[in-house]
């Protein structure tokens, strides 16, 4: 199942928002949530888990529920006592996710506790072992267990703009704006890639 980032949701009965981030286990690399603002100019979100999830494509995540299924989610404000600054933004709704998890008792995937959990736009980089490869586009993951088999890796070249899929095992380690990579560029370049179908929302230089 492939989920991209910074999409329009589609429910049963239509439209109900964007996908702004992904919540993940780092230590399992298992995508737990994503995030769903329904209104750009309304600080609600929601948790998304991934058993609504029919289909992701670059463009849209297509979720079996209808749109009044969203409200029953678990709430996310993360700008109910933040700044206007996206980045500060992540690190309240993180804190608040956190406290969240420390009343209800939640732990995951075998303890791993909640307040290990990172959030992740498309503003994370790629790191090669020699380099900056591109941007996170999205994910791969095994629908059953949110296991990332995959990253979808946004790669600006000189001809064209493609989107490059990274197995899970080149990771060698995944933080707040950056995942590292075990090969080199020239390996990466040398993985299938698909040609990019939606313009990219800002642009990283490396």
């Amino acid at each position: 199942m492939r989920i991209f980032l910074d999409v329009e949701v589609h429910c049963a009965d239509g439209p109900c928002g964007r996908l702004t981030r992904v919540i993940l286990d780092p230590w399992r690399e298992k995508v737990m949530y994503g995030v769903i603002q329904q209104d750009r100019k309304l600080p609600v979100r929601w948790l998304l888990p991934l058993s609504p999830i029919v289909i992701g494509t670059p463009n849209k995540l297509v979720l079996r529920c209808i749109k009044e299924t969203i409200s029953s989610f678990e709430p996310w404000d993360g700008k109910a006592t933040a700044t206007p600054r996206d980045r500060d933004l992540d690190f309240i709704a993180l804190w608040t996710f956190r406290k969240q998890a420390e009343v209800q008792g939640a732990a995951l995937g075998g303890g791993t506790p909640e307040s290990d959990m990172l959030i992740l736009g498309q503003d994370v980089e790629i790191q090669a072992a020699d380099g900056y490869v591109g941007y996170l586009a999205g994910f791969e993951v095994d629908p059953a267990t949110g296991a990332i088999t995959h990253l979808i890796v946004h790669r600006e070249r000189k001809v064209q703009t493609v989107d490059i899929t990274i197995p899970a095992h080149e990771i060698q380690r995944i933080q707040k704006d950056v995942i590292y990579l075990i090969s080199y560029r020239s390996i990466l370049d040398a993985l299938p890639s698909t040609r990019a179908r939606r313009r990219p929302r800002h642009h990283l230089s490396g």
